[in-house]
């Protein structure tokens, strides 16, 4: 994107000034055109931002470089009248009114006082030497939308969409028309820089109807003759154009229309959020398309059309808006937030519920069931199978056949009822009756499936694996090891079609199908799986750290383990040294870190590394792993002992083996003391209590003279 300045003086473009959107720095592309033409220039002008201060200086320096880079007198040139104004802090905005300043002195003019006006009517004076200014203005818009194109063919194609060119002859000559006015290595290469090139479009549209008619046709038609990439841009470049109310009526028109335009990413979505009305708003908020790219930037989305729900709303309305942002803080691994939402709407519903209405008692089952899952996540299992078995009484006591209108309603909660519970009675223990709620869910997904299989497909596979992942924790892992290669066999296809909607499936259904092969014994075959799984992780949690990282570090534990048993040791290495840094990360965003999985982390690392002969790599995790668990048996985890005691004990040996002989002995010692002031009196404590007193007789023998001194 450029700006030709024209010299009427020189009769030729004398410069390309370039501009990045950050106004970090366009100097260095000065230099290098006015090498190009054999011209002299000034030394670079920091675009760092101004100072009050430093304004007036500035100024000067940049309407200075300018008069010399136009080859104009290096005369002063006035100060703007409002040069205070804040929006003179921006050196974009101050180099502007330095470029007009000089244009306008040149021209015996007053300085203008709308700058990018001024500017884009001098720009236009270039347009002028061409037979159809209209036409021209309409191809630096669609150049400014869409470009730059890597080949003349996606070039012709869009002016030939956009309706401005009759014919390939015509598309041809507008191409070279804008090549002459931009001269570029690529094609329709748009306007810079981007805040000019954002007035310019408000000001186009503004201008001719017929051209906005003609643009949201263009955008709106299906397919379009833009490519994904290019239909991105643009909605960003109108999004960040919607100051201009022209820009803002376009947007509404068209994502009306095209919805999907708006969520395409999360750029994207976040900068049409705050431009559309509340209506079109709504529309997007309510559409229920979730990518894990742009979920926070749809929960921002959510939160606004929440804040600007009308207060007439009645109160079913009112609980689907909560219901909504509960669901989008649920998306966003919020768990705390969402569980006080469903939490209010369940205690809301009862108070108002009509007791005879079937309609609220399946919304009150699906209530029940969302804050259940909210409760779960930030882990109060026994409160959420409570809650899930208030859900499940609730709809088994009602006959399908009294459902009517509701009954695939009625059967999806109930499903989604039951499976939840199964994983709280699995977490309490209780596998028989977690299978049988499994089972139970998987035939009513089944017959939901058979009804709508693109709806569907996905639950059902999810309650397959949640099948064999109850089978597996009963030990029976060739029933899990089937069940879960037959929902992988049945998932890949759908993931390869469509990744963004079936990545979490296969992530998680991956996790389980590894983990029973690793209990099965073929640790070489897990590993493939666990890897491809972590690798879906990787992405999630890279959006939607609160929601995925967790399912990521079990991952990659269960991943560390495999490679242990197949004795590739570098590998593991790799694994826990990342595995560590998502503990980390977790730690940080949790409000109760769990300090004993980072100390097995790092001891685990700590050994393996040991191990590998890498000492001095090996003695900061050890030490960090001891000091770690310490922490955690003075907060009366009495777990933490072995984790300490073993973590010790590798250091002792890292120590001897790096020649520390104090150190050595100073963490044998303290091997001891844990194993005996933690220990429960069992065989394997004595059994460790006295390795660690042979350990510490050792090293008082190797290391004599350390220990005397």
């Amino acid at each position: 994107m450029m700006v030709s300045i024209h010299s009427e003086m020189q009769g030729r473009i004398t410069r390309v000034l370039m501009l990045t959107r950050s106004e970090m720095h366009f100097w260095d592309q000065l230099e290098a055109d006015l090498d190009g033409l054999g011209m002299d220039y000034m030394s670079p002008i920091s675009l760092t931002g101004f100072s009050n201060e430093s304004r007036e200086a500035s100024f000067i320096e940049a309407a200075s470089a300018f008069s010399v880079a136009l080859g104009f007198p290096a005369d002063e040139r006035p100060l703007p009248a409002n040069i205070a104004d804040q929006m003179y802090s921006s050196p974009l905005t101050l180099h502007m009114a330095a470029l007009a300043a000089v244009l306008s002195s040149s021209e015996n003019a007053e300085q203008p006082i709308d700058i990018s006006r001024y500017l884009l009517l001098h720009e236009q004076r270039r347009w002028n030497s061409l037979s159809d200014v209209g036409t021209v203005r309409t191809l630096v818009m669609l150049a400014t939308l869409f470009g730059p194109m890597h080949t003349r063919e996606t070039a012709r194609e869009l002016i030939l969409a956009a309706g401005i060119a009759d014919g390939t002859a015509e598309a041809d000559r507008l191409l070279r028309d804008h090549h002459y006015l931009y001269p570029s290595e690529q094609h329709l290469s748009p306007l810079r820089p981007d805040r000019f090139a954002e007035d310019f479009i408000g000001w186009h549209l503004s201008r001719s109807r017929v051209v906005l008619d003609d643009l949201a046709k263009l955008l709106i038609a299906a397919p379009p003759a833009p490519s994904t990439d290019s239909l991105r841009q643009a909605m960003i470049v109108l999004a960040n154009a919607a100051r201009h109310p022209s820009v803002r009526d376009l947007l509404e028109r068209v994502v009306r229309v095209r919805p999907e335009l708006a969520e395409q990413s999360s750029e994207v979505l976040l900068a049409v959020t705050n431009h559309l009305s509340f209506p079109t708003a709504a529309i997007i908020a309510f559409r229920g398309n979730i990518l894990v790219e742009s979920t926070h930037a749809r929960h921002q989305l959510i939160q606004r059309v929440v804040r600007e729900f009308p207060s007439t709303a009645d109160a079913s309305v009112n609980r689907s808006k909560l219901r909504l942002l509960g669901d989008s803080f649920t998306d966003c691994g919020e768990y705390h937030e969402a569980a006080e939402i469903y939490g209010g709407l369940v205690q809301r519903l009862r108070e108002d519920a009509d007791a005879g209405s079937l309609e609220e008692l399946v919304e009150l089952a699906d209530l029940l069931n969302r804050y259940a899952q909210a409760v779960a996540a930030r882990g109060s299992e026994a409160d959420a199978l409570e809650i899930m078995n208030e859900a499940v009484d609730l709809l088994q006591v009602q006959s399908e056949s009294d459902m009517g209108d509701l009954i695939l309603d009625y059967k999806e909660i109930l499903a989604r009822s039951l499976s939840n519970r199964c994983n709280a009675l699995a977490g309490a223990g209780n596998l028989h009756a977690a299978l049988a709620d499994a089972e139970e869910a998987a035939i009513l997904f089944q017959e939901l499936a058979d009804d709508d299989p693109e709806v569907f497909v996905n639950v059902l596979l999810r309650s397959r694996a949640r099948i064999a992942q109850t089978l597996h924790e009963l030990g029976r892992f060739e029933e899990a090891d089937k069940i879960d290669q037959g929902v992988v066999d049945a998932l890949r296809p759908l993931y390869v079609d469509d990744p963004k909607n079936h990545r979490s499936d296969l992530a998680y259904i991956l996790y389980n199908h590894g983990v029973s092969v690793a209990r099965l014994g073929d640790s070489e075959r897990a590993v493939v799986i666990l890897a491809e799984s972590a690798e879906l992780y990787r992405h999630l949690a890279k959006h939607i750290p609160l929601r995925f990282l967790d399912e990521l570090g079990r991952c990659l534990f269960t991943l560390s383990n495999a490679l242990d048993e197949s004795n590739r040791a570098r590998d593991m290495v790799k694994v826990l040294r990342e595995q560590l840094t998502v503990q980390r990360k977790l730690n940080q965003l949790a409000a109760r870190p769990d300090n004993r999985l980072l100390a097995i982390t790092l001891s685990e690392l700590g050994q393996q590394l040991a191990m590998l002969g890498e000492n001095e790599q090996a003695r900061p995790a050890l030490i960090e792993a001891a000091t770690v668990a310490k922490e955690l048996i003075s907060s009366n985890d009495s777990a933490a002992a072995l984790i300490a005691s073993q973590s010790l004990i590798s250091l002792s040996i890292v120590f001897r083996d790096l020649g520390c002989g104090n150190e050595a002995i100073g963490a044998a010692r303290e091997a001891v003391e844990v194993s005996r002031d933690c220990g429960d009196g069992s065989d394997f404590d004595s059994d460790r209590h006295e390795f660690c007193l042979s350990l510490l007789a050792e090293m008082l023998e190797i290391f004599k003279h350390a220990a005397q001194s």
